[in-house]
């Protein structure tokens, strides 16, 4: 396993087209939020889907659809929560 902590994993999204990737993504470096990056338009509504289908195996898993789209991202511990 990875040693250090990662907070928030931002990933160019064809790191998670394998499901080897994302499982070693998601088990190995445990993440607290992964932010999914540099979709060209014309895969913007297939990773929407994808999107979808990740987070029944990983909740924080995020993809920002639009320019400027934006999130909160909250940690337990830090003061903000």
């Amino acid at each position: 396993n990875w040693s250090d902590k990662i907070d928030v994993a931002f990933l160019y999204y064809e790191l998670l087209n394998e499901p080897s990737g994302f499982d070693f993504i998601v088990n190995d470096l445990s993440p607290k939020y992964i932010v999914i990056m540099h979709v060209p338009t014309s895969k913007v509504e297939e990773w929407t889907n994808r999107t979808e289908e990740l987070k029944s195996k990983f909740e924080n898993i995020l993809f920002f659809k639009n320019s400027m789209d934006s999130k909160i991202l909250h940690f337990p511990g830090t003061g903000n929560n």
